[in-house]
């Protein structure tokens, strides 16, 4: 699998070391839940489909270190029929901005609306080579954000 993130580059203006997430292999989504203000990713937790078809969340995120923001979103993909194929957005000292992208549309911008910081994108295509998310957080929010991409998935 190939891991891709997006964000390590960036300054911290943080004293807190955050934490690491890594949902590796989770590809069966059906909910994203996204906290959000004017500056940052706030909070961020993903609802997965389990083999035996019950829902599963992971949060990666401390929901003591006041993640929340002004703005809350859930996104339902129509699972399984609906399925990631990419994540874009912008950051200077965390994500400031989160787009996700799906085989059906696309959902976001999501956080800070007008352009600020380097941009990141991260696209599969139209075949499903998603593999997973993983990423961190620090006491402001979301700090990196990354997919793997699995390209034995791939066909000639």
């Amino acid at each position: 699998m190939i891991k891709l993130q997006a964000g390590s580059y960036l300054p911290s203006y943080s004293n807190d070391k955050g934490f690491d997430w890594d949902h590796k292999g989770r590809t069966e989504i059906s909910h994203i839940y996204i906290s959000h203000d004017f500056r940052v990713i706030r909070f961020i937790e993903f609802q997965y489909v389990e083999e035996s078809g019950v829902l599963s969340k992971l949060s990666p995120t401390l929901l003591e270190k006041n993640s929340f923001g002004s703005g809350f979103i859930v996104v339902k993909l129509d699972y399984p029929h609906e399925f990631l194929k990419g994540i874009s957005g912008r950051g200077v000292g965390n994500v400031n901005s989160l787009t996700f992208t799906t085989n059906r549309g696309t959902y976001g911008p999501f956080g800070r609306k007008e352009e600020y910081g380097p941009e990141f994108d991260f696209q599969t295509g139209d075949k499903p080579l998603f593999a997973g998310l993983h990423g961190s957080f620090d006491g402001h929010g979301l700090k990196t954000i990354g997919i793997y991409v699995n390209p034995e998935k791939a066909s000639l």
